[in-house]
Parts: structure tokens; C-alpha cells; sequence
């Protein structure tokens, strides 16, 4: 019984008390989701293994029988597009595949057309961009029937095939060239990539589809002919960079594509840097999806991908670490000369001598550098502040000096060469039994870096212009 009048019970209400969590309407919401894939998805869930392996043989059966379709049940001919491409194993190219039968294609083709079955219909979208089998014969069939269902004029097309229809038509998915044009199309345009991609259908199980796959495969040729040409601006760079990933890993990690990535966005700067805007993105991208080939962390990624792809990213990344280290020496050195030292190991990294580099760092310049931990050695033995940095040339490895100290030179053959990328050091494998070392006295006049140009071209014929290890600038700047 309800205590007080109407009125201040009204006026105490809150409205309705929160319903308990088996009153949820998980019905409605199911027939909510069914009608959300009849009106904008592309098909259903695909039949569990098992029922696909009973139905590969049962469509099997039938066209080996009698090469007709004509026995099986209305139900299995709606589910036939699952099993075109089952197994999935080797999509690239598979005879054995019931969709790579020319005749059973076409048979199939006739009864879709015939009984206009628009679940079957987008079955069939669905597999054709998900497999997309451009290797196999009746590739071109299968399009033309896709093209006769899903680009008729408003009048004649289904409503439940019509968002699709809408897409194959503004998208060009089932055009010749669909596929490159796609990614073409992605990259060109104003609206964000996964706006875009969202528009166009490509989510869920559509979202690292073969269809995307070749597209990129395709366009990535196109992509490297325009950094070659030096017109492709760095918002297109940019684009593209977030077509080839999905969230924090690559949309296609098997090796090919790979391999593709890095020779046509890479291969164009071989022999000529990218500029800034395009190398810190190019840089970033491979920083994070490749990592750094001279670290463990990376190599699996860069195995069988081109040295050229890989001598790339290598300049870029041994420049970082010269530039970080000489960040760092202006912080925590104490060698006023040290502008005549980074000059010379700058012209040898132009001239493309330096292989690889990397830098030991004492406790204070560890602290001081805020750099990634798997990015530089230890130094133990030295003082704090002190830093070393290792080079490695063809034929000698080099350690110089962050403070007063000579630099050191081992060649190939001299066991006693420390080794680049060690997590620690001690000061004395650094300076232990060198092949021969300079001080650096007479920098303002050039003369140290006289004598370890004239030693580096009399082991191992590196040429070295002293307009370049000792410009003019430098001269002027006598101290």
C-alpha cells in the first residue's frame, strides 16, 4: 500500500527504478544486429569448418556427378560462395578451388541471376573481395557476375543489396583495376582514412581483405615511381603510411608485403636522401612496424628484404645516432674542439663511409641523453659524464672520445676490435691493443684529421676532401 496522497508521491518520484540485468533485451538487440547486416553489412558469419567441409563435398559431388548444380538444395546453393575459395590455404592462386572452375562458376552465376537471391549475392561480394582470386581463371567471371548484380540502376536493384551496390559503384570495386584505383582513391582523398574505409565497407573481417592487399601490393609501385618524381607531397606520405597499418601493427604482416613496403617506399633513396618532411615520416614508420635492423629486436623483421631497402633505413638510423651523441657531447664534454671532431665524422657519413654506429654512455650522460634503453651501451670505468662513440667503417672500427682522449683504430683482422650494440662496456675493451691511434692536437688547423684521413685512405682507401672534414667555417673559427 502506498503511504500519502498521489500528489507527493508524484513529486517524489525519480522515475522508473533501473531494470535488473536478466531483463536486458538481448532479443532486440540480436534482431538488431540481423538487420543491421541485411541493410549495411555484407553477409553472415561463415558456416563453422565442420559444416564447410560438408558442404565443399556435397557441391563437389554434385559437378563432378553430372557438371550441374541442379541437385542440391535450394539452401546449399545460397551457401555455395563460402566454399568457392575453401580451403584458404594459398589464396593467392589455387586450381583446386571449386570458384577456380570455369563451368561451375558460370552454372552458378546463372542460378544466382535467375532466383536473384540477395543474401547469396552478398555472400559472393563478400568472399570475391575477401579471397579476391585475380591469379585464377574465372576471375573475370566471377566479376561480371557481381557487376550484373551489383551495378543495375536503382529500379532494378533490391533493397537490401543496395548500400552495396552503392558502394561498388562510387568505389569502383569491381572495375578492372578496383583494387589499385581503391587504394588510388583512399590516398587522394579529403576524408579520413578510417572514415573512408568505413564508408567503403572495408571493416571487420573486410578490413585486411585480399582485395586491400593486392590494392596496395599494386599502388605501392605507383607510390615509388611518384617519390621518385619527387610529387608526392608528405600529407599523400602520410596516407598511405596509415593504409599500410591497423592499429599498432602492419595490415598485412606476411613477408611480401613486406618486402613490397620496403622496396617501393625506400628503394627511391638508394642513391639520393628523401627530404626532411617525407624521411622523418618513412623513419617513423619503419622505427615502429620494422625496428631498427642493427638491433636484435629488428633483424627478424628485415630478413629477406633487400639490402638496398635495409642500406636505407641504416643511413638514417647510424644518423640519428651521431646526431644524438653529439647532442649529448655539447651537454657533457669538456673538449672546446669538439665542432672540428663531429665535422670530421659528418664528412664521413655524406661520403657514405660510416656502416654503422653506436655510443657507450657513463652514468650522467645516460641520465642527460633520455634516450630508449636498447639505443646505446654502458660505460663503466670512465667517469661519469664521459661518453664513447664506436664507428664502423669497411675494413676498421673506430672509437673516439666524448672528452680529451685519443681516437682509436682496429682493423678487421684484430680480435681485440670492440663489437657495436654491446649492452655494456668497460673502458679499457675500448682502448685495448689498437691498430693505431691519433690524438687530436692542431684541430683549428686541421692537422689531426689530416693524418687519420691520410691513415683511413693508406689501410682501407677511404678518400676524404679536406674542404669537407675541414670547411671553411671551421677555419674561420680558429680558437
Amino acid at each position: 500500500m502506498i503511504s500519502g496522497d498521489l500528489k507527493s508521491c508524484l513529486a517524489d518520484w525519480t522515475g522508473p527504478p533501473e531494470a535488473p540485468a536478466h531483463f536486458e533485451p538481448r532479443r532486440t538487440r540480436r534482431a538488431s544486429r540481423r538487420v543491421a547486416r541485411q541493410l549495411g553489412g555484407i553477409a553472415a558469419m561463415a558456416p563453422a569448418t565442420f559444416e564447410l567441409d560438408s558442404l565443399h563435398r556435397s557441391v563437389a559431388h554434385a559437378w563432378q556427378q553430372d557438371h550441374s548444380l541442379e541437385s542440391l538444395s535450394r539452401r546449399t546453393l545460397r551457401r555455395v560462395p563460402w566454399v568457392f575459395f575453401y580451403p584458404y590455404a594459398n589464396a593467392s592462386a589455387n586450381a583446386s578451388w571449386l570458384g577456380a572452375d570455369p563451368g561451375l562458376v558460370s552454372a552458378y552465376g546463372r542460378w544466382l541471376t535467375q532466383h536473384n537471391h540477395s543474401s547469396a549475392a552478398r555472400v559472393l561480394l563478400h568472399v570475391f573481395l575477401r579471397y579476391y582470386p585475380a591469379r585464377i581463371s574465372s576471375f573475370t567471371s566471377l566479376r561480371a557476375i557481381l557487376e550484373s548484380i551489383f551495378m543495375r540502376n536503382d529500379s532494378e536493384r533490391r533493397r537490401s543489396l543496395r548500400l552495396w551496390s552503392e558502394r561498388c559503384q562510387e568505389f569502383q570495386l569491381l572495375a578492372d583495376d578496383g583494387a589499385q584505383s581503391f587504394a588510388r582513391q583512399l590516398v587522394d582523398s579529403e576524408q579520413a582514412c578510417d572514415e573512408f574505409l568505413e564508408r567503403a565497407g572495408f571493416t571487420e573481417q573486410l578490413a585486411s581483405c585480399a582485395f586491400l592487399k593486392i590494392g596496395i601490393m599494386r599502388y605501392l609501385k605507383e607510390v615509388r615511381s611518384l617519390l621518385e618524381k619527387k610529387t608526392l607531397d608528405a600529407r599523400a606520405v602520410d596516407r598511405v603510411l596509415i593504409l599500410l597499418t591497423i592499429g599498432s601493427k602492419l595490415r598485412f604482416e606476411d613477408l611480401a608485403v613486406r618486402k613490397s613496403i620496403a622496396a617501393n617506399l625506400l628503394g627511391p633513396f638508394v642513391q639520393v636522401e628523401a627530404a626532411n618532411p617525407i624521411q622523418f615520416r618513412l623513419k617513423r614508420f619503419f622505427s615502429q612496424y620494422y625496428g631498427d635492423p642493427r638491433l636484435p629486436s629488428g633483424k627478424g623483421n628485415w630478413f629477406g628484404i633487400s639490402r638496398d631497402a635495409r642500406s636505407v633505413v641504416m643511413r638514417w638510423f647510424i644518423k640519428d645516432t651521431l646526431d644524438a651523441f653529439f647532442r649529448l657531447i655539447k651537454e657533457t664534454a669538456l673538449d672546446r674542439h669538439w665542432r672540428y671532431r663531429e665535422a670530421f665524422w659528418r664528412a664521413l657519413l655524406n661520403q657514405g663511409y660510416i656502416l654503422d654506429a653506436w655510443f657507450a654512455l657513463g652514468s650522467r650522460a645516460q641520465h642527460l641523453s633520455k634516450l630508449q634503453s636498447d639505443t646505446y651501451g654502458l660505460l663503466h670505468g670512465g667517469s661519469r659524464d664521459q661518453s664513447a662513440l664506436l664507428i664502423s667503417l669497411d675494413g676498421v672500427t673506430v672509437v673516439e672520445w666524448s672528452h680529451n682522449g685519443a681516437c682509436r683504430f682496429w682493423l678487421t683482422r684484430n680480435r681485440a676490435a670492440p663489437k657495436l650494440h654491446e649492452a655494456e662496456y668497460r673502458k679499457y675493451d675500448l682502448m685495448d691493443s689498437p691498430d693505431w691511434y691519433q690524438n687530436h692536437h692542431g684541430s683549428d688547423r686541421g692537422w689531426w684529421q689530416d693524418k687519420i684521413a691520410d691513415w683511413l685512405n693508406y689501410q682501407v682507401g677511404i678518400r676524404l676532401s679536406r674542404r669537407d672534414y675541414y670547411p671553411r667555417k671551421l677555419r674561420s673559427k680558429r680558437s
